[in-house]
């Protein structure tokens, strides 16, 4: 199968490394398959920019070869992620980078084993205090077999800010969703560490009419990782804590992509 690995970056500047801002662009291939028209399976991780560690390799091509679509925040493009993305050759690759620091870059990152007509990237209005850095968001939109089209949104939210511009972030997005008539999934790492950016975000989602993945025995403490959606069906969710290669826990789901007129069931997720 044909490989595709995009990298997109743009690149902010650092307190302590001044830089251009520019987009880079590179591909290998194009996967023409459309989505499956049974179930789409999908991992949204925060990976911690994988700490060099070749126990996170070897966790991420497990839990990606059981999925096909991967959310993915804090990439960290060293010589492991690029090998790590290139032994995944059944996926497509995008990589938005929001700074780069040592040469190397991070940011957000997408996955699919499908074809994608277009994707679009999204930088925060606001950076984080210290480290004058954006967070990115990834936008991909895909063919299904009944004729439809799947919406993906991937977020890593800026984390110590104030909330006016948490709400600044997640403003575009939802625009983004607003204007799609189909099934849509919206996750990430949304940093929902305080109760009002928690129900600012919880009220756009229901605005949106989507619905909250509630999953099955949630140990996490504090709840800032989220998947929602709409126009498609939970068939499975679970987190899998018996990964911790990362501070944050991979979480699975599955849908079903069956047509359904029924409201997707919300399920409100906690802080704690």
């Amino acid at each position: 199968m044909k490989k595709l690995f995009l990298i997109v970056s743009l690149m902010g500047a650092l307190a302590t490394q001044a830089m251009a801002q520019e987009s880079t662009v590179q591909s290998w291939g194009k996967n023409p398959r459309a989505l499956p028209g049974t179930s789409i399976r999908v991992l949204s991780w925060n990976i911690q920019k994988a700490n060099g560690d070749e126990q996170w390799s070897q966790a991420f091509r497990q839990l990606s070869s059981s999925s096909d679509l991967v959310f993915g925040q804090e990439g960290y493009i060293n010589s492991l992620f690029d090998q790590t993305m290139k032994d995944a050759s059944a996926f497509f690759w995008l990589f938005a980078t929001s700074f780069r620091y040592m040469g190397k870059e991070t940011g957000a990152f997408f996955g699919s084993r499908y074809y994608v007509e277009g994707m679009q990237w999204y930088r925060s209005p606001g950076r984080e205090p210290g480290s004058f850095t954006h967070k990115m968001s990834i936008s991909g939109l895909f063919p299904m077999k009944d004729g439809r089209k799947l919406l993906t949104v991937n977020t890593h939210a800026l984390n110590f800010v104030v909330d006016r511009l948490f709400q600044e972030q997640m403003i575009p997005l939802f625009r983004t969703i607003e204007s799609h008539r189909g099934p849509v999934i919206f996750a990430g790492d949304f940093n929902t560490w305080n109760r009002s950016r928690f129900d600012f975000l919880i009220a756009g989602i229901q605005k949106l009419g989507m619905g909250g993945v509630g999953f099955t025995d949630d140990q996490r403490r504090l709840k800032i990782d989220h998947v929602f959606y709409r126009d498609l069906t939970v068939k499975e969710a679970f987190v899998r804590t018996d990964i911790n290669t990362s501070d944050h826990w991979p979480l699975k789901v599955t849908f079903g992509v069956e047509r359904t007129e029924a409201a997707p069931r919300f399920v409100t997720p906690e802080l704690r």
